[in-house]
């Protein structure tokens, strides 16, 4: 697979930025917590639509922890290279916003919600709200 430009990476980072702003507007509309816990769903399939409009390489991930003590996590994966967090901040209170890491570095973390064994990877937000839909997650916490 071919590596990202820095114009692509400076792109994402646009994206991300935009979304980040939409999402913030959406959870204090629906009085979700300023962290954006919630609404990772939400953040990235916005974001997917976005990269899909660019026609950059991605797979969206839902981290499936609802049986263990932690709930579910979805985050974008570009071109098998990098993670797209929007809603990282819910997880780090001292973080200002997304969060754009090398998949390398994420996987190294070895943080729950960026989990690479217990997942399932969609497409499109179509088959993550799918997903949603069958796990009965809450009506404003699923991609739109």
């Amino acid at each position: 697979m071919k590596e990202l430009t820095k114009i692509q990476l400076k792109k994402i980072k646009q994206i991300a930025n935009r979304v980040f702003t939409k999402t913030q507007k959406y959870a204090q509309k629906y009085m979700y917590p300023t962290n954006l816990m919630g609404m990772c769903g939400v953040a990235s399939g916005w974001a997917s639509d976005e990269l899909h409009k660019l026609k950059i390489k991605h797979k969206i991930i839902l981290v499936d922890n609802k049986n263990y003590q932690f709930g579910n996590h979805v985050f974008i994966l570009i071109n098998n290279e990098y993670v797209l967090d929007i809603t990282y901040r819910q997880f780090n209170k001292n973080y200002d916003k997304y969060k754009l890491i090398t998949l390398e570095k994420a996987i190294s973390s070895n943080n729950w919600f960026w989990n690479f064994e217990k997942n399932i990877k969609f497409n499109t937000k179509s088959g993550l709200k799918r997903r949603q839909f069958k796990d009965r997650w809450y009506p404003e916490q699923i991609a739109i």
